[in-house]
């Protein structure tokens, strides 16, 4: 069993390129130099490692335009979707991700979250660790590491259109939906740390983005006040039965906030 069929492709831009050594660090410093890695960035870049080749349009483009041009240049049959502020993890499985591949063989799988979520709409059981999706609800697939058939990535990078990463990340449930993908969810998370929110880091990560020696980027971490509310919010978002956190939403709507989840599975993209 090898990683062969699966590519890491790491979504970024250049106004983030200097995570780009921090990715590449710990990546190699926790040993996954076995699977072949792409870099898609917006602009042309001589920040880049060998060991990860970077791939940019001719032009500058939108997320999903420039994610669609990089797959034409990758041929993998599998593709593992990563964000460049991840501090991937050591994970004691090398044949992780093969492991993953051969799950989504046997069970007709075209979609595989690899990561924990806020009251994940798990369907039928398939195995242990491993549950179909109930993709009527938003969230269910976000752009947190998954698993991931090229062929139906790129049916869903052109319905997608121009869409910058945020408007595909809250599309991206409903046109799975709508695809007639297999979809589900594994338990047995990839193993990585989010290091930025916002644009600055996480005082829970800066520590270790310090201590690593990888990083040498002026990105200033979180205010103590910002981070607690961060992680406030993100507890409330598992704490909180749906209809309570309908019901606060209601009330900030009328002064003009918007939401995420306001991206449901039938909602029409002209009132994102």
């Amino acid at each position: 069993m090898d990683n062969s069929q699966v590519s890491i492709v790491v979504s970024s831009c250049d106004g983030y390129k200097d995570l780009w050594p921090l990715f590449w660090g710990f990546a190699e410093k926790n040993g996954y130099l076995g699977v072949a890695f792409y870099l898609v960035t917006d602009k042309p870049t001589d920040n880049c490692s060998p060991r990860f080749p970077a791939i940019y349009p001719p032009s500058p483009l939108e997320f999903s335009e420039r994610f669609l041009f990089a797959l034409e240049k990758i041929d993998s049959e599998y593709i593992l979707v990563l964000l460049d502020d991840y501090m991937l993890m050591p994970n004691p499985n090398p044949y992780y991700l093969a492991e993953m591949v051969q799950k989504m063989k046997t069970y007709g799988l075209d979609f595989l979250r690899l990561t924990k979520g806020p009251k994940i709409a798990k369907g039928r059981k398939l195995a242990p660790k491993l549950w179909s999706l109930n993709l009527k609800r938003p969230y269910d697939a976000d752009v947190h590491p998954f698993l991931i058939k090229k062929t139906l990535l790129k049916s869903i990078l052109q319905m997608a259109g121009s869409d910058n990463i945020r408007l595909f990340e809250i599309s991206f449930s409903k046109r799975l939906y709508e695809s007639g993908a297999s979809c589900a969810y594994s338990s047995d998370s990839f193993p990585f740390r989010e290091a930025v929110v916002g644009g600055r880091f996480f005082r829970s990560a800066y520590s270790m983005v310090q201590k690593s020696g990888f990083y040498n980027g002026s990105r200033i971490k979180q205010t103590c006040g910002s981070d607690m509310s961060f992680h406030w919010m993100l507890l409330l978002r598992y704490l909180l039965p749906i209809w309570v956190q309908d019901f606060i939403k209601r009330g900030k709507r009328k002064k003009g906030m918007v939401f995420v989840s306001d991206a449901g599975v039938f909602m029409p993209k002209s009132k994102i």
